[in-house]
């Protein structure tokens, strides 16, 4: 167990199981249409930027400066949207540690300790992934969120926009979920999506 987990336990609160997401490969259903496309996408804006940027810069007299200027803050959004599969699964593989408590789920990584209180009301479902691996979803936030959107949960924190409190927390690439679910008192009859 990591020690900066301890100092958030309450009394009397034990850890029931503790894991990290199975390795898995970045264009695996059901992502990978979405990240090939997204890269497309990326791709044909700068291109397009290119295209017509040049010849234009060039017929007004712009400067080197305006150019790079230009090309960065084109280029910026579509580099954040096609590298961010990458990064998310780069935190899934190394820096990310799920727990169950007696009480709470929680996500542990290197920046930030996420902790969402489980009792037996909190709906969860499970979503095996092509590799046999599952998609725990816990609470109201996580239920509304799609399988395209799994790995960014579970990196991210899901939220109202009106509060810091959590609504939800998502476990990505869990193995042997059903029975880590079924041995967690509260998720005893857990959906299977």
């Amino acid at each position: 167990m990591r020690e900066e987990v301890k100092d958030i336990l309450y009394d009397g609160e034990k850890i029931l199981w503790e894991g990290k997401a199975e390795p898995f490969e970045l264009l695996e259903p059901p992502f990978k249409n979405s990240i090939i496309l997204t890269w497309c996408i990326s791709a044909v804006v700068v291109i397009a930027f290119l295209v017509l940027y040049i010849p234009f810069h060039i017929r007004s007299g712009g400067k080197m400066a305006q150019f790079v200027i230009s090309f960065v803050l084109v280029c910026m959004i579509p580099f954040v949207l096609s590298i961010r599969p990458i990064t998310t699964r780069n935190a899934l593989r190394k820096k990310i540690t799920y727990l169950f408590t007696t009480e709470r789920a929680i996500c542990v990584n290197d920046s930030q300790i996420n902790a969402f209180a489980i009792c037996k009301d909190t709906p969860c479902k499970l979503e095996t992934l092509p590799d046999g691996s599952s998609v725990i979803y816990m609470g109201e936030g996580a239920m509304k969120i799609k399988s395209k959107g799994s790995r960014d949960a579970s990196v991210f924190r899901i939220k109202n926009s009106d509060s810091e409190d959590l609504t939800g927390m998502v476990f990505y690439g869990v193995k042997d979920a059903k029975a880590i679910c079924k041995n967690f008192a509260p998720f005893s009859s857990v959906i299977e999506a």
